[in-house]
This record gives structure tokens, sequence and C-alpha cells, in this order.
């Protein structure tokens, strides 16, 4: 099963580019002499939509499945030869894009905007190659995307406790005005600390899903607790 998820994360292709068609960031090694046109094929084709006033979402050309969505000045773009379902593609992609922009935050969009798309934002992303990797490789059985959800670690209710009184004793032991301490093995949730009121200070789960794949995707572990 791992194998066959591999091979699904490996060969379905993920694509980020301006409205411009300035390539943005891709799971691909693809060299610039293959991505510049491929771009601009996807930028000649949004725009010949957006001309007869339709929004182009998605297309199927024999086993392959390509799923497009426009974020503001940004385009994203999922190409997979499985069959793989368009709601989920399109949660894959729109995560993708919350990851940018928990890299950058709305800086993303001022930058093209002010460049009429033509910024080029590979260096201000920097090393956060392996963060977007991170997204890139998730196989084909992870229903939280669709559900918003993060998957827990299973443990035994006392054990659970146990680990939120402890996680509790190290929030109180940071020097930082924290607002939440999240406890994770591996990608899987097991306790949370944050507010009870008001609701909207309450951490989503699709932001956790980023918080978890930013620390799991980093080259050196951390070896005690990190805070940001």
């Amino acid at each position: 099963m791992a194998d066959a998820q591999h091979e699904v994360s490996a060969r379905r292709r993920l694509y980020v580019l301006s409205d411009a068609g300035k390539p943005i960031w891709t799971s691909t090694d693809e060299p610039e002499t293959v991505l510049a046109p491929l771009m601009g094929v996807v930028t000649a084709v949004l725009g010949f939509a957006t001309m007869g006033k339709d929004a182009l979402k998605c297309v199927v050309a024999g086993s392959t499945s390509v799923v497009v969505i426009v974020r503001g000045a940004v385009v994203l773009v999922a190409a997979s030869p499985f069959g793989e379902a368009e709601v989920y593609l399109a949660a894959l992609l729109e995560t993708l894009y919350h990851q940018i922009l928990f890299t950058l935050t709305s800086m993303v969009q001022r930058k093209l905007a002010r460049s009429g798309g033509s910024f080029d934002l590979r260096s201000l992303l920097g090393g956060t190659g392996a963060v977007m990797a991170g997204l890139a490789r998730q196989g084909t059985d992870d229903a939280g995307l669709l559900c918003s959800a993060v998957r827990s670690l299973a443990l035994e209710p006392k054990v659970r406790s146990e680990c939120a009184r402890v996680l509790s004793w190290v929030h109180g032991q940071c020097d930082q005005q924290l607002v939440f301490a999240v406890l994770l093995v591996g990608e899987r949730l097991v306790t949370l600390l944050q507010p009870r009121q008001p609701r909207e200070q309450r951490i989503h789960p699709a932001d956790l899903r980023l918080v978890s794949n930013f620390v799991n995707s980093q080259r050196v572990r951390f070896v005690r607790h990190l805070c940001f």
C-alpha cells in the first residue's frame, strides 16, 4: 500500500504559477526550458476561458485529470494520471496555496499585483521546497484533506490526559506569551492546548495540518520543542 501511494504522489504533478505565467513552484524537477512553454499553455487556456466568461476547473484527457484553481494572481494546477477525484486534487491545491501563505503571508498577492504577475516568488520561498514537497507526497488515503481534519494518534484516554498535563506544564515554562501548544508524534496529533473562548481565536484543523507539515518536513529535527 505504501509503495502504491508513493507511486501516485511521485507521478502526480503539481504546479504553482502567477497569472502572467511565471513559475513559482513545481513538484517536478523539470528545467525552465520545459516549464516555460507549459506555463504559457496554461495561461493561454485560462485566458481563453476568461474571455468566454467561464471558469476553468477541470480537464479530463484519457486517464489524466487536470484540476486548476485560481487565487488572486496565483494559479495552481494538479495533473494526475490515476483518475483521482477532482474534489481531492482541488483540496490538495487549496492546502498548497495556504502553505505558501503560511510562509509568505499575504505578501504573495501584493508582490504579484504590483509587478503584474511577473515577480519571481521563488527567491522569497527560499529553502521551503521541502515543506512544499511534503504536501506533494501525501497519499490518496488521506481523508483529512476532504474533511479539514487532522489524524490523531491512537492512545488510551488516561495516557492522552497525562500528555495534556505535561504539555500544559511545558506551555507554562515558555517565556513567550503563547496562544497554542501542540504535541505531535510524526504527523499524528496527540493533544492540543488552545483558548476556549473566543471561538475565532481557536486554531482551525486546516492550519494545524500546515503546522504539522512544516515541522515534519524539516531536515533537522527539533530535539526539544519549537516556539513560533
